[in-house]
Parts: structure tokens; sequence; C-alpha cells
């Protein structure tokens, strides 16, 4: 089972992602900014198994969301989503730490592959 953490300040995509990744097996939770995620990261009382990072996002945009992330706990992976899937922009993604990366409109196969890769190995 695994907790999987979406960060998107976009209402429609924060309610697509939870539709297809709440399951029996694994829980979502929804956060609107890249500060909030980081306060519930950075509590004891939460783990994450997998994150979901919009790159745009308002005041601490998703770059610094990840740099944070990664030094609360460098073995989260987290994947970028973004509208745009430029090839110059998935370099960047990957030098920047990101673990993988997701285009919208979400690919439901796309999804379900990142989830078994992370969560059900």
């Amino acid at each position: 089972m695994g907790k999987i953490l979406i960060i998107d300040d976009d209402e429609a995509s924060r309610i697509i992602l939870t539709e297809r990744l709440n399951n029996e097996e694994d829980t979502c939770i929804v956060c609107n900014s890249g500060e909030e995620a980081i306060s519930l990261l950075d509590s004891v009382e939460f783990s994450i198994d997998l994150v979901f990072l919009d790159i745009r996002l308002p005041e601490i945009d998703g770059w610094e969301t990840l740099k944070q992330i990664k030094k609360i706990n460098a073995n989260i992976p987290v994947i970028a989503i973004s509208a745009i899937a430029l090839s110059e922009n998935l370099y960047k993604y990957n030098q920047a730490g990101f673990d993988g990366f997701i285009s919208k409109p979400f690919n439901n196969f796309k999804i379900q592959e990142i989830v078994n890769f992370y969560l059900k190995k």
C-alpha cells in the first residue's frame, strides 16, 4: 500500500489524478502548493512513497519544491507534471533530479506504469 502525494494548484488536475490513483491499495494526499507539501513532508507523521509535482506553482515553483522535497528525503520518487512535453524540457527535468515525467492531459497507461514501477516492485 502506497501513499501518493499530488502537488498541483489546478483543481481539475488534482481531481483527475486523484480519481485515477485512488484505489484499495494506494492512498492519495493532495496539496495546492509547494509550501503546503513541504510542510506536510517535513512533519514526522507522514511518510510518502511517490510524489506527482506540477512544475508551474504559485510562490514556490515546482523546481524549488523538488529541491526542498529531496532535502527532506532524497529517496522519494518525484514525477514532474507539465503541459509542455518538449524533449529539451525532459532533459531539464532529469538533470534537476526528477525521477520521471508525465504530461497533461494525463495518459492513464503512463500513470499506471509510473505507479507500478515505483510502488509495486
